[in-house]
Parts: C-alpha cells; structure tokens; sequence
C-alpha cells in the first residue's frame, strides 16, 4: 500500500545525464586548475507539457539525501543567455525592431535612459548590423539599446509575468545597508543579475520559443493516488502565453543561426535543429549554456560553488548541452523550427551617422514673418501598468508519515492544461495553444561553416 507517485522523469534520458554528471572525468577540463571542485547542473524540459524529463543538481555520486540541488535551489547570474528573454524576445513582440532592423554597434554612445553608463564589447565593434547578427555574437551594446527602447518596466513586466521569474529583486535592502536591484540597465540588458536565477526557471522559460509562444512550467509529476487508486493531488500542465507565436518563431530561427554561426558552435549537433544561447557573467565566473530543439529544452550553469574566474577553453556549458543533447536525440527524426514571418529591415535606435560640419552659407534678408502654426500635441509614451505576476505553481510536497512512495512513470489520469494568458503590453487577442508543428524528415544541413568556438562574452560595466 502507500501513496503513489507518477512522475515525469524519463528514465532513459535520466540515466544519460546521471552516467554523465557522477563521473567528474567526464567534465571538461580547465587549463589552469582551482582548490574548488568544478560544478554543474543541468535541467532538461518537454517543452509541450513543461515535464522535468531529467535533472542533475551536481557534479559526482549523489553522498546523501537532502543535499544541496544547484538545478533547483542554486541562483546565479545567467549572463548573456538572458538577452534573449529581457530584451530581444520584447522588442521583437511589440513591433519596436524585427530581426533585419539595423542598429549601431560603435563605442561611446549615450543612451537617452541613462547617461553615465554603456557597456563595452570583448570582441570589438562592427558599426552598423542586424538585429540578427547582435544577436549571433552577443554585441552588448545592442542589448542595452533594445532596452533603452523597451524601458526597464517593459522588460521587467515580461521577465516576471509573461517569463515566471521568482528570484530577481528591485531595491532589497542588505544586512550592511547597501541595496540591491535588478531594476537597472546592467542586470537586465546584460543579465548581471543581484542573486541570480535557478537553472530550473532558465529552461522553463526558454520552452516559449519552441512551443509557439507558451511557456509551460516545470513539473516532476502528474498525480498522486493512494493505496485505492483514489486521486489524491493532481499537477496539470500549467501554460502561460508568453509571446506571439511568430515572435517565437523569430526566436528560435535567431538562435538557431547563434548556433550554426556564432557564439554557441560548441553546442552544435547534427541530427536536428538545434538553437540556444551562451551566457557568461562578470570577470568569467559562471558559464551558461540554454539550447532547445523541438523535441527537449536544456539549461545548463557551469562555475564553482565560491564564484571564482574560470579557465576553460570555450564554453564548458555548450560542450556538455552538446554531449548529453546528442546522445538523447540518437534516432530521432530531424524536426526543423518553423518558419518565422520577418518584419522590415528598419534603422533603429542611436544615431548612425555623426554629420559632417558643412560651410556657413552667406547671410541673406530675412523675409518677413510668417504667421506660425500652433504646435501639435505629442501623444506621451504610455508605461503598461505593472501587474501582479502569475502565482507560479509549485510542486506540493508528499504528505507526512506516509509510507514509501512508488515512482511510476505513465499516469492512468492525465489532467487538463491550465492555460494562462499573461497581461498584454499591448491589445492582443488572447491565443490558444496551437498543435506542435510536423516533424520535417528533410535532408540534413551542413554543418557550422564557422569553426570559431568562442566569442567570449563578459558583461562589461
């Protein structure tokens, strides 16, 4: 008798990450060694149900019960793989830019929301590009532009109501006095957050780029029934849509391109499409890597449990995202992402051009006056509302003094989704959850045609 428990794990997948993550030698290796164990967890996601298929809290065999879980208590700063879900997703799904739209990617500029403060890049500037490629090699200075034109209350409501980010901060007020917020240009545009975000929260967020726009949160099981086979507690899939599909579509055609041609090489694997961005933070203390296919969405943190600079070659994020996803997607078909719809190629944001001083031209007789028109009135900028974000749903622990569970995998009773319709930043009509699109048995496509493994991406000011 006793409770029983149907989880979500898939103990195939489950048994790959255990067998990769217990063996320290399967890690990658640091060319400058530290005192500290190098760690890592990973979180791996169905993105159509938001069930948690397999996990790893760390690096090495499990000592005990009720040990530190770095997937799902651990925060830290994702760095650039945050771009896409605080700046890039945003502005693609008001209208403000489209993946062609061409921004300046030069030094020294000034943003109209804050003057004392641009960030630098680590690879240099390339003056005017897309969209598309800012994001390809993780140009610092175009996240920050895209968040002078969304605002920080545009991109703080789609983190925490339309993305379900629990742990970012405004104006929290430390044990010395000090305060710290999220609530500015470098945490958000950059993703230098104060604490950090959970490995967990990273991937439930990303499946809204593979699964037309709707996130699913995270879940470890389905139901819960008692020695009768009564229902207990029941754990639906839970929904929110997040985006607009086509800005999903948009998303993943993007990262799919930073990892055919960018950043994220090192996570490339042939059998499917396969998307996703890097992250690193301040002074290289924590690597990320968040990738997807349409079958599965994996986050993966790399650092120490002090954070401390780390000498790798490469990303060690991407280089284990590419070891686990691959083994997992052996046999299965190829499955493109769909194909966005692309806006116009419009110039956006900071000036592009700095004009040349022309001759003064000879003074002329001044005509008479004119009778002036009265100045129109300019519509402000209107700021959304700030909204209570979604309660984010939360596995109910087992109840006390009860007798050791069953782990089961299918469940005899499958729940109905609960979907959610995040507020609107702008009038939208609410949208269902459309069907996953059909699996495309094409000819596979060449392999990355930049073998540069590594842009090097630190978060600079």
């Amino acid at each position: 008798g006793g409770y029983k428990i149907y989880s979500c794990i898939d103990m195939r997948i489950q048994n790959i990450v255990d067998n990769f993550y217990e063996n320290p030698y399967n890690m990658p290796s640091a060319y400058r060694s530290s005192s500290q164990p190098f760690q890592s967890a990973i979180v791996i996601i169905q993105p159509n149900t938001g069930d948690i298929v397999a996990l790893s809290g760390g690096v090495g065999e499990k000592t005990g019960s009720l040990t530190l879980n770095r997937a799902t208590q651990s925060t830290r700063p994702p760095g650039s793989s945050f771009k896409p879900l605080a700046v890039y997703s945003p502005a693609i799904d008001l209208g403000i830019v489209s993946q062609n739209s061409v921004m300046n990617d030069s030094p020294g500029l000034v943003l109209k929301g804050i003057s004392n403060w641009y960030p630098k890049n680590s690879g240099g500037y390339s003056g005017l590009i897309t969209v598309r490629t800012a994001l390809q090699y993780s140009k610092n200075t175009i996240a920050a532009q895209l968040l002078d034109l969304l605002g920080l209350q545009t991109s703080w409501d789609y983190l925490t109501n339309h993305y379900g980010f629990t742990t970012l901060v405004r104006d929290e007020v430390q044990d010395n006095g000090s305060v710290v917020t999220d609530y500015a240009y470098a945490p958000l545009s950059l993703g230098q957050l104060s604490h950090g975000v959970t490995v967990r929260e990273m991937a439930q967020a990303y499946t809204a780029f593979v699964n037309d726009g709707v996130m699913s949160y995270g879940r470890t099981y389905s139901l819960i029934t008692d020695d009768e086979g009564e229902v207990v507690l029941t754990n639906p899939t839970r929904q929110i849509v997040s985006i607009k599909a086509n800005t999903a579509y948009n998303m993943a055609d993007m990262m799919q391109n930073a990892v055919m041609n960018g950043t994220g090489t090192e996570a490339y694997f042939g059998s499917t499409a396969v998307g996703g961005k890097t992250g690193t933070t301040s002074d290289d203390k924590d690597r990320y890597f968040v990738g997807f296919t349409m079958y599965y969405v994996a986050a993966v943190w790399t650092g120490y449990d002090n954070p401390e600079v780390m000498y790798f070659s490469g990303n060690p994020a991407a280089q284990i995202f590419r070891k686990i996803m691959s083994e997992i997607h052996t046999g299965y078909s190829w499955w493109s992402f769909p194909t966005p719809t692309i806006g116009p190629a419009t110039i956006a944001a900071m000036p592009l051009t700095t004009p040349e001083p022309t001759d003064t031209p000879e003074p002329t007789d001044t005509p008479e006056p004119t009778d002036t028109p009265e100045p129109t009135e300019t519509p402000a900028e209107i700021t959304p509302e700030p909204t209570e974000p979604p309660s984010v749903y939360e596995d109910t622990p087992m109840p006390v003094d009860t007798p050791a569970p069953v782990i089961t995998q299918e469940p005899e009773i499958t729940p109905e989704p609960v979907i959610t319709q995040a507020p609107e930043i702008t009038p939208e009509p609410p949208q269902t959850t459309p069907e996953p699109p059909p699996i495309d048995t094409g000819s596979e496509p060449p392999p990355p045609d930049n073998t540069e493994s590594d842009y090097f991406e630190p978060v600079d000011g």
